[in-house]
C-alpha cells in the first residue's frame, strides 16, 4: 500500500511539473511610508525584492515566494529627539528601520499568453523589522537595536511586457501591512526584469 502512495505522488509531482514553469523576478523599488506614526517619524524609503513564482502552464494562475529588504532613514525631529543634552560631549544619532518582508503569495496573471499583460496578487506572511538607533560622536558611540516580527499581508497589482520568449520587463505596486506592536504599511513601487529558468 505504501509502495501504491509513493507511485501515486511521484506521477502526481511529474504532471505538476511538466504543466508548470519557474520564473525568478529581481526588483528595486521606492517605499512610502503610510500608516499615521511610520508617515510621521520616516522618509520615504529604498530597497530591493526578488520573487520566485511557480506558473502553471496554460493558465494565468502562479504561487511565488517574495523577499527583500527595505530601508528607511528617520525624520531628524525623531533622531534629535533622542539627544541627551545634559551630556558635555557633542554626538548625533542616525535611526534607521529596516524591513525584511517575505510572503508566500497567489497571483492571476490577465492576458497570460500576449506580449503585454497584468497581474494581481495577494500574500500572507510576515514582516521581519529592525529598529537601530546609533548615536555618532567623537568621544561616544552607542547602537541600540530592536527587533520586532509581525504577521503581514501583501496585495499587490503589476504589469509586465514580454522583451524576449525568456526576458520579461515589470513594473508593479504592493501594500505592505504589518499587524502587531510596530502596525506599520507603506507602499512600494517596484521596476525590474523577469526571468524564466
Amino acid at each position: 500500500m505504501k509502495k501504491t502512495y509513493f507511485l501515486f505522488l511521484l506521477f502526481f509531482i511529474s504532471i505538476f511539473s511538466a504543466n508548470a514553469q519557474y520564473k525568478m523576478e529581481i526588483s528595486a523599488n521606492y517605499n512610502i511610508p503610510i500608516s499615521n506614526n511610520f508617515k510621521n517619524d520616516f522618509h520615504n524609503g529604498w530597497g530591493g525584492r526578488g520573487e520566485i513564482h511557480y506558473f502553471f502552464k496554460e493558465t494565468g494562475f502562479s504561487a511565488s515566494i517574495l523577499f527583500g529588504l527595505d530601508g528607511f532613514r528617520a525624520n531628524k525631529e525623531v533622531e534629535d529627539a533622542l539627544i541627551d543634552t545634559s551630556l558635555i560631549f557633542d554626538y548625533n544619532y542616525e535611526v534607521h528601520s529596516f524591513n525584511f518582508p517575505l510572503f508566500a503569495k497567489a497571483n492571476y496573471t490577465f492576458f497570460h499568453e500576449q506580449k503585454f499583460n497584468i497581474t494581481l496578487g495577494f500574500g500572507i506572511g510576515g514582516l521581519f523589522m529592525e529598529y537601530k538607533a546609533k548615536q555618532i560622536g567623537e568621544y561616544t558611540s552607542d547602537t541600540e537595536i530592536n527587533y520586532f516580527n509581525e504577521f503581514g499581508i501583501y496585495p499587490s497589482l503589476g504589469i509586465s511586457y514580454k522583451l524576449s520568449d525568456d526576458v520579461s520587463f515589470s513594473i508593479s505596486s504592493g501594500l505592505n501591512m504589518s499587524f502587531g506592536d510596530r502596525n506599520i504599511q507603506y507602499l512600494d513601487i517596484k521596476s525590474g526584469l523577469i526571468y524564466s529558468i
